[in-house]
């Protein structure tokens, strides 16, 4: 009985961290009251799903990236993929190009105001990170590797 319990505790719990992913979620709202200089990034950022921001973020990690390799850095679909970038490039949050070598191959590159998500971003997974390990600095180091364990055994499910 007590496995039944905890299984319906674990969901209970997952299910309340996937519900705080939303377009006005707590990470969103720090995120928009680091930007208190930048009301017009500020908008921008309330229009972005996490899927958006994320894509930003690895885009930002390099100079210019081919659109091509952006379902294998993000782990989204190709359409997906599409549907973000068409959206990012309409806010101005990152621009599209073509090589002057290659005119079919597609690149994209931040703006400054997608490089001011971006950074806005690192500095929420700073936040987290240390939010993180000061919470795991109160547990022995095999108990750690036990729920990392339990995690990703979790994360393997399919329906």
């Amino acid at each position: 009985m007590q496995n039944n319990n905890s299984a319906a505790e674990i969901i209970k719990q997952i299910g309340k961290m996937l519900n705080q992913d939303g377009t006005n979620d707590n990470e969103k709202q720090w995120m928009i009251k680091q930007l208190t200089d930048h009301i017009t990034v500020q908008d921008q950022l309330k229009q972005l799903t996490t899927k958006d921001i994320h894509t930003i973020s690895i885009v930002n990690r390099q100079t210019t990236v081919h659109v091509k390799s952006l379902p294998k850095l993000t782990n989204f679909s190709q359409p997906t993929i599409s549907r973000i970038i068409t959206k990012l490039a309409q806010q101005q949050l990152l621009e599209k190009f073509r090589t002057t070598k290659n005119d079919k191959e597609i690149l994209v590159r931040l703006t400054s105001a997608g490089r001011e998500i971006a950074n806005v971003h690192q500095q929420l997974e700073q936040h987290l990170h240390e939010q993180v390990s000061a919470i795991l600095s109160q547990y022995p180091a095999a108990e750690i590797d036990d729920f990392i364990n339990i995690i990703t055994q979790i994360a393997q499910i399919k329906p």
